[in-house]
């Protein structure tokens, strides 16, 4: 971790190993399906948005987005891969760039965990100030019970929170909708029955120990009082086909 949402990115992609080398922009297909599901028109912005798969993916589909990353090795890998690109090397902790009441989506996956932990409400409440009425805001972190180097185990992973953490943080930011979308761990190991078993498992019982993410869509709309939706609230939406 160097500070404040910059880490290692050229350490990482010299490795050949890196997970990132294996991914395209087709991966952020879903995220940007959720989005357009529940977002409106006009500008989306990516935050710490990396070597910009979520950007480009937005580009290919004629939809206008800008991404920041606080780690500008990132952001000229991303602009080699695709010149073009609508993206800026910017500490995200800082005032963001827009007015008040003028982005239609904000988009934020596998940031939070990298930021100070004092800057997470600051910085969330910054994307509650950006957004328009109607707009939606998805952030997607690592559960503090996520195991393994992509987890708790990660150096720079200085902010892990439980799912429970991430939707005070968001209340406290000012959100007044909160839908959790958080995702089960793998307890009975990585085949097919055991996805399904845990899958189950955290349907029935979608406590924090039980959690990979810390996941949310929050909307910003005109409700007199907040309120944080049930676990099972997203997934049963999702499977009855929203």
């Amino acid at each position: 971790m160097k500070a404040n949402n910059v880490t290692d990115w050229e350490k990482g992609l010299s490795d050949p190993g890196c997970p990132y080398l294996k991914r395209s922009w087709e991966d952020t297909k879903p995220f940007v399906a959720l989005c357009l599901k529940f977002g409106q028109p006009g500008l989306w912005v990516d935050l710490g948005c990396g070597i910009g798969y979520f950007v480009e993916c937005c580009y290919r589909y004629g939809i206008k987005c800008e991404g920041f990353e606080g780690d500008g090795y990132a952001v000229e890998s991303a602009k080699e891969r695709f010149p073009g690109l609508p993206l800026r090397q910017y500490d995200i902790t800082n005032k963001l760039p827009y007015d008040d009441k003028s982005v239609s989506v904000v988009f934020c996956h596998q940031v939070l965990e990298h930021l100070l932990p004092e800057k997470t409400i600051p910085f969330l409440g910054e994307v509650r100030r950006i957004l328009k009425p109607g707009g939606v805001f998805f952030v997607n972190t690592p559960s503090k019970f996520s195991p393994g180097p992509y987890g708790k185990e990660q150096a720079d992973h200085i902010n892990m929170m439980k799912p429970s953490e991430l939707n005070q943080a968001l209340l406290k930011a000012g959100f007044n909708d909160i839908w959790p979308a958080n995702y089960p761990l793998f307890i009975f190991g990585e085949s097919v029955i055991g996805k399904l078993l845990a899958g189950a498992l955290f349907f029935l019982f979608p406590l924090d120990r039980l959690s990979h993410t810390a996941t949310a869509l929050c909307f910003v709309n005109n409700r007199a009082k907040a309120k944080i939706r049930s676990p099972r609230y997203f997934h049963i939406r999702r499977i009855l086909g929203w």
